[in-house]
């Protein structure tokens, strides 16, 4: 562990311990994601409860999502509403996000859409990117134009789900417009470059067979294994058919037992192929 991490842990312990909320909320952090220490939700609890009570709102955001989200022996969803509902009363965007994926869920609340789409919007209309995505997706089923619109704003706040869905509606529409495949291909990288598995092996699939890119088996090669490394198993089966038709078995049954272990049915079926072959 780095000096200058311990050295905070230190200074916020001893502040949260003297009644300073910011700290007593860094350590709620630390505690329930284990960062710098051993993870301890029943720590992490504590001092999350002790920085509420001095009216953090980050703390309430927190608490409610470790209820709702956390591992089941400190699972509460009832009092993660609370604290969701007590975050959002204080403008917190996320603890309104989060209201709408439960009532969209009916997770700990009857299933209720209208108020799934009230806390989206509020969220989104707050500037909450992750809000402006679950818009597009469940806010605006029957209109596609409403769906790009919401798409359009959470990719431009940076939300790799956003960037990808925008990408595809773009992609989707098939509209012979160079510009909007432009516009598809940025945001479709944007999303990858973010980490977004789905995201890498779509270009994966566009770059090997040079639908709307030029066709770059190297560059397809590239992304297959950056999703595959992230445990994308569409893109190991990928990767196991570009092995193969190089003459490469061995290689292909490894990343054909990769993507069966994901549970993908298509590449149990070409590993069962291979051995008789």
């Amino acid at each position: 562990m780095l000096k200058s991490h311990e050295d905070a842990l230190r200074y916020d312990k001893k502040a949260a311990e003297a009644g300073h909320q910011e700290a007593q909320h860094n350590l709620g952090v630390s505690f329930c994601e284990g960062r710098g220490m051993k993870q301890n939700y029943t720590e992490g609890i504590k001092w999350y409860k002790k920085a509420i009570d001095q009216g953090n709102v980050r703390s309430q955001f927190n608490l409610g999502v470790v209820y709702t989200t956390g591992p089941k022996e400190i699972r509460n969803v009832r009092e993660g509403i609370r604290f969701l509902e007590m975050a959002a009363e204080n403008g917190n965007a996320k603890a309104h996000n989060n209201l709408g994926i439960l009532y969209l869920t009916g997770n700990g609340v009857p299933r209720d859409l209208e108020k799934a789409n009230s806390f989206f919007r509020e969220a989104a209309d707050a500037g909450d990117a992750e809000a402006c995505t679950n818009m597009g997706n469940f806010a605006s089923r029957g209109n596609p134009r409403e769906k790009v619109k919401w798409f359009r704003l959470g990719a431009e706040q940076g939300d790799p789900e956003a960037q990808y869905l925008l990408a595809e509606a773009y992609l989707q529409a098939n509209i012979a417009n160079s510009d909007r495949t432009k516009e598809a291909l940025r945001y479709l990288k944007m999303a990858a470059c973010a980490g977004h598995c789905i995201a890498q092996n779509t270009l994966g699939t566009m770059y090997s067979n040079g639908d709307v890119v030029p066709h770059d088996s190297e560059e397809g090669e590239r992304w297959f294994k950056m999703a595959a490394d992230a445990g994308n198993a569409e893109a190991r089966y990928n990767l196991g058919i570009l092995a193969e038709e190089a003459g490469r078995k061995e290689e292909a049954m490894i990343w054909f037992n990769k993507a069966s272990e994901c549970g993908l049915e298509e590449a149990t079926a070409e590993m069962e192929r291979l051995l008789v072959a």
